[in-house]
C-alpha cells in the first residue's frame, strides 16, 4: 500500500516546540511506517503575526532540524527534491519527506526569500493561515482583503521556481483573487467540503470546481471539526462522506489526503499514521474500486508532484 499525505505539522512541533521527531506520542511516527511508499509533506507552520525576518528565520530553523534528522537517521527519512527521490525512498523503505510552508509570514517581507525557500526544497506554500499576512487574509478575518501587491509579486516568484500555490486557509476573497491572477493549478492541501461541514476552513462547491478545472488537488482533512458540525460525531466514515461529495462533483483525478496530523484533534477512530489503512478499508467497504482508492491515497498526489518536481 502506498500513501501520500499533503499536510502534517510534526516538523513544527519538533523544531518550534522542542519535541523529538522520534517521539511515539506524535500522530506521525516514522518508525511505524506501514507503507510500501510513504510520501509525507512536512509543513512549517508560521503564525500570521510574525513579521519581517522572524518568520523566515523560523523556517530556516525548521529546515536545519529536518536536514540534521535526515543526516542522523537516513534509514527513516529522506528529503525529496526531485521525483527520482520517491524511487529511492521506495527502494530503501524510508519516509519520503517533502518540505512545505504553511503561512505566508514565513516569506517575511523580502521577495528574494521565495528563491531561498526554493533552494531549501520547499515545494508548496500556503499563502496565509487564518489571519492576515503580507500576502492577503485568511478565513477568520472579518471583511478580508484579497491578494496584496506583495502577494502578486510572490505568486510570480513561486511560478518562477515551480512552487505550488496552496489555498487552504485562504479567505474566499483571497482564493478568487489568486484564481484571477494566475492560471496555474491550485492545491487545497488539507480542506473538506463546506456542504457537509460548515466550518469556514472548508471549501465551497464553487471553489472545488475551480480547483478541479485547473487540475489541482484537494487533500481531505482528518480534523474532527472539519469533518462534522458536531466534532464528537467525526469518524473515518465522515472522511469517506466528504470524499463522496467531492467525487460527485467530478473529483476522481484531484482528490487526495491531507491529514493535518500533529496539528489538530483526530476523530475517535484515528490514532495516527498507523490508522491510515483503516481509511482505505472504509472506502472498500462502500464498494469503491481499488483503483479509485489507490488514486485518492497516493496516485493523484504523486502524479501531480512528479510533474512539479
Amino acid at each position: 500500500m502506498n500513501y501520500f499525505d499533503l499536510h502534517c505539522d510534526t516538523l513544527g512541533l519538533c523544531s518550534g516546540r522542542g519535541h523529538d521527531f522520534l517521539s511515539k506520542e506524535h500522530h506521525v511516527v516514522l518508525e511505524a511506517n506501514p507503507f510500501d511508499l510513504w510520501v509525507q509533506c512536512f509543513a512549517v507552520f508560521v503564525i500570521d503575526t510574525m513579521r519581517g525576518d522572524a518568520g523566515f528565520e523560523y523556517v530556516e530553523k525548521a529546515y536545519r532540524y529536518l536536514c540534521d534528522f535526515e543526516e542522523k537517521h537516513p534509514e527513516l527519512l529522506h528529503r525529496c527534491l526531485t521525483s527520482a527521490d520517491f524511487e529511492i525512498c521506495e527502494r530503501d523503505h524510508t519516509c519520503a519527506a517533502v518540505l512545505t510552508l504553511e503561512g505566508g509570514s514565513g516569506i517575511g517581507d523580502k521577495i528574494d526569500n521565495v528563491r531561498k525557500l526554493s533552494d531549501m526544497g520547499v515545494k508548496m506554500i500556503t499563502l496565509t493561515w487564518s489571519g492576515s499576512t503580507a500576502l492577503g487574509d485568511g478565513v477568520l478575518v472579518e471583511n478580508p482583503r484579497g491578494l496584496t501587491d506583495f502577494g502578486r509579486e510572490v505568486l510570480l516568484e513561486m511560478e518562477k521556481y515551480g512552487i505550488v500555490i496552496d489555498i487552504s486557509h485562504a479567505s474566499e476573497r483571497l482564493f478568487w483573487d489568486v484564481a484571477e491572477e494566475t492560471p496555474r493549478p491550485l492545491v487545497a492541501s488539507h480542506s473538506n467540503s463546506k456542504e457537509l461541514c460548515s466550518h469556514p476552513r472548508n471549501l465551497t462547491d464553487e471553489q472545488f470546481a475551480e480547483i478541479r478545472r485547473r487540475g489541482g488537488l484537494v487533500g481531505l482533512n482528518y480534523y474532527d471539526a472539519f469533518l462534522d458540525n458536531d466534532p464528537e460525531k467525526a469518524s473515518i466514515e465522515r472522511i469517506v462522506d466528504h470524499a463522496e461529495h467531492f467525487l460527485s462533483l467530478g473529483g476522481e483525478d484531484i482528490l487526495a489526503l491531507g491529514s493535518d496530523f500533529d496539528g489538530s484533534k483526530m476523530p475517535r477512530d484515528i490514532r495516527g499514521i498507523e490508522s491510515v489503512p483503516k481509511i482505505a478499508e472504509a472506502f472498500l467497504r462502500r464498494n469503491y474500486k481499488e483503483s479509485l482508492v489507490r488514486k485518492i491515497l497516493f496516485e493523484n498526489a504523486a502524479d501531480f508532484f512528479k510533474k512539479v518536481m
